[in-house]
């Protein structure tokens, strides 16, 4: 959600550069609705957090609309936020900074996908260790492998930096083949 607010911020011309809010507040925002979620849960469902062989989280019990209702309300807000920041045309802002623009803007896309895959990954991760289930803990080892992989991929490919490195990569290694 705070990486939905950061790229609205640069591609709706909000702020020039770095977003709107800094470190600190990204940490304190991000740490205190966590706790907030979790202290409220704690609060009505004390008796039911841990089990046997299970993680803190029941699926049998309130604990898990406790936990999915935020993620839910979490993902369709970030998903407006990025729908909002893409489906204008916002007049831009002297002096902005077009490399954070750019990953912003790549970024944007690039979460259209993640955040689906993240949450789906996450649900097979909570069915195969509440089942108990071989066959859904193969599926979520090979789906986590291959989450991190698009994760990594375009964590680096939304960076100017990178990219420009690559792009010099590329020249380099298609010059050699040419020749």
């Amino acid at each position: 959600m705070l990486e939905a607010v950061h790229m609205y911020t640069l591609v709706a011309y909000v702020v020039k550069k770095d977003g709107l809010f800094d470190r600190k507040m990204n940490m304190g925002i991000g740490w205190g609705i966590s706790l907030v979620i979790v202290g409220i849960s704690v609060a009505f469902e004390w008796d039911n957090y841990g089990a046997s062989y299970h993680c803190w989280l029941q699926m049998d019990t309130g604990l898990l609309i406790a936990q999915q209702l935020p993620i839910i309300v979490l993902m369709i807000m970030t998903f407006t936020l990025i729908e909002a920041a893409g489906a204008a045309e916002y007049k831009p802002l002297k002096g902005m900074d077009q490399k954070q623009l750019t990953s912003a803007k790549f970024s944007q896309r690039t979460n259209l996908i993640i955040v689906p895959m993240v949450y789906a990954h996450w649900i097979l991760g909570t069915l195969s260790e509440y089942q108990q289930n071989l066959a859904l803990y193969s599926i979520f080892s090979i789906m986590n492998g291959w989450l991190g992989a698009m994760v990594f991929f375009f964590h680096c490919s939304n960076n100017q930096q990178v990219r420009e490195k690559l792009s010099k990569i590329y020249a380099n290694v298609r010059g050699r083949s040419g020749t």
